[in-house]
């Protein structure tokens, strides 16, 4: 028996410090979030190797990722 081949129906990367943010979603609907460490050896900036933290993205984590531009601009407004 194999398994049907994983399909990427969309992915995000983004950079976060030395660390790259990566969010996939797949065809059949998996949410999947993963951290991974900046190549700084290369010419374009991106993400290398494997994940150092990964996991889904369930309705909890959703609403804790949607709340964080918003936190981090309240913070940042109020240290100046």
């Amino acid at each position: 028996m194999t398994a049907a081949p994983l399909t990427i129906a969309r992915r995000l990367v983004l950079p976060f410090g030395h660390l790259w943010l990566e969010l996939v979603a797949t065809e059949c609907g998996a949410r999947r979030w993963a951290l991974r460490v900046s190549d700084l050896s290369a010419d374009m900036p991106g993400p290398a190797g494997p994940p150092i933290a990964s996991g889904a993205v369930d309705d909890e984590l959703r609403h804790d990722l949607v709340g964080l531009g918003p936190a981090v601009e309240a913070f940042l407004s109020e240290v100046g």
